[in-house]
């Protein structure tokens, strides 16, 4: 009877895991395109900037020893090609179809696949319901220089306006990410502006982030070892590429990320939990994904540099968002012209750190899923004269979690986001936004909100800026630490 109750605790926790080991890939494949709180009645629309996240892609990284290494499919149909070589965008000289060989397989790493296109089409058509409007007025569209960014674009462009001729082209892009606001310090493939103190604090937080020794014990190192030519890294290193393998070949091609070895049958040659893989295999992979969440969160949040890193890195991007919110507020718009649009299409290296930047993050601190956004609306009330902002991620409106904002009131003054970017670099009096980059990147500068150095400067001080995550998921909740909030302008 003993054994008879262990094995049905044993097979309960099993059928548990599994659940949210398929719950947490499902919805990483794809985030809600077709439901949101965009839109609602706050007076008139004046502008909308969306940041999203790219769509389905092939996988970036993949083990040498994983079996069927070129499989993912490029083949677009007969729709999604349409609506690709039917953009606007299509007439540039801008890269939209996936590259294939004669197989149709990807021929390259990272190309927006048929699904992406979809969800892409899906979340614009989506947007476009939610306003109630397929007229606007383009302000800013621009991509990262990749082929799955630039797709994405003209496919959400594509949904919003309903038509592809109508759509409007997607030229701009910076082949430098240097000099791309947009990447962030250590941005998309580990690429972007230069700022040697963002820099510093990111090796710190990742230095100091550690794998569950278990995870690092269990896991075949052909797992993680992605060039023939060079030595595989430690496993803290490249969690997240792993991680990405799993995910790609569960989302794109409903299998399991296996490797080669002399017992096929072991349980540590398959990751991905679907199948009918062993109860070790599905709890590796759990923990495998619940480690990468968890090296994303410290990423950006962490208080060994993370969330120091990511107020510096993020400033540029956000600055140039609400500069342009700004404008548009100073410029008046006819109340009969159409609102003004921004697209930006980017990475999930983008859309983290911005969302922690904000101070939204806590709650769900976990890898942003595939075709992510974060969306600003801009509403003029109807007395006339106050622009308040709404700010939502994935369809959840966040505003009263952003840092400034008044959590009783559904619109932040413009004015409050404003300061509230300011302090990312910890002042209170603007001056350029270049000037003021380029200085608190300088080595010998204070240290930043969001780092264990201003903590100690400030504790004990009565006004201490910092604060722990909340809401963090259990998992993550003995570990994680906060992004730290605005200090309010006296």
């Amino acid at each position: 009877l003993a054994a008879l109750v262990v094995w049905w605790r044993s097979a309960r926790h099993h059928t548990t895991v599994r659940h949210a080991l398929d719950a947490r890939v499902s919805a990483y494949c794809s985030a809600p395109v077709d439901v949101g709180d965009e839109g609602g009645d706050y007076g008139r629309l004046v502008a909308v900037t969306a940041v999203i996240r790219h769509g389905a892609r092939s996988a970036i990284y993949w083990p040498v020893a994983a079996q069927d290494a070129a499989s993912f499919d490029c083949r677009l149909s007969g729709e999604a090609t349409a609506v690709l070589r039917g953009s606007s965008s299509n007439q540039t000289t801008t890269p939209l179809m996936p590259a294939t060989d004669e197989r149709g397989r990807c021929a390259q790493r990272g190309q927006l696949v048929d699904r992406g296109v979809h969800q892409l089409r899906t979340l614009g058509a989506f947007l476009a319901k939610a306003y109630r409007r397929k007229t606007w007025t383009p302000r800013t569209i621009r991509s990262t220089d990749y082929q799955r960014t630039k797709a994405s674009a003209a496919a959400f462009l594509v949904g919003l306006y309903g038509d592809p001729l109508k759509t409007p082209v997607v030229t701009t892009w910076q082949p430098d990410p240097r000099l791309d606001p947009m990447h962030g310090s250590q941005g998309e493939d580990g690429r972007g502006l230069t700022c040697a103190k963002a820099e510093r604090f990111n090796a710190r937080q990742k230095a100091a982030f550690r794998v569950d020794p278990k995870l690092e014990d269990a896991l075949d190192p052909s797992f993680y070892h992605f060039s023939a030519s060079e030595p595989g890294a430690p496993l803290r290193e490249v969690v997240t590429s792993v991680a990405d393998a799993v995910y790609s070949s569960r989302c794109e091609r409903s299998e399991d990320l296996c490797v080669d070895d002399d017992t096929p049958e072991s349980s540590s040659s398959c990751l991905g939990g679907g199948g009918s893989q062993t109860r070790d295999a599905v709890s590796l992979t759990a923990s495998l994904l619940a480690e990468a969440d968890r090296f994303y969160c410290r990423r950006y949040t962490g208080l060994d540099g993370g969330a120091a890193a990511t107020r510096l890195g993020t400033y540029p991007f956000l600055r140039e968002i609400v500069d342009g919110l700004l404008g548009v507020a100073a410029g008046k718009n006819s109340s009969r012209e159409a609102p003004q649009l921004s697209l930006y299409a980017a990475h999930d290296t983008v859309i983290a750190p911005i969302v922690a930047a904000l101070g939204a993050f806590d709650d769900v601190c976990e890898w942003p899923p595939l075709a992510s956004r974060v969306v600003f609306e801009l509403w003029e009330t109807s007395s006339g004269g106050f622009f308040g902002l709404r700010v939502l991620f994935n369809g959840r409106d966040v505003t009263r979690r952003v840092r400034g904002c008044d959590r009783q009131h559904p619109l932040c003054p413009l004015d409050a986001v404003d300061v509230a970017v300011e302090s990312l670099l910890g002042v209170v009096q603007r001056t350029t936004s270049t000037s003021s980059f380029e200085t608190a990147c300088e080595e010998d500068s204070a240290p930043p909100p969001g780092s264990r150095s201003h903590h100690r400067l400030r504790r004990g001080s009565g006004d201490d800026l910092l604060g722990g995550v909340k809401n963090v998921p259990p998992r993550l909740a003995a570990s994680s630490s906060g992004v730290v909030p605005v200090a309010a302008r006296a």
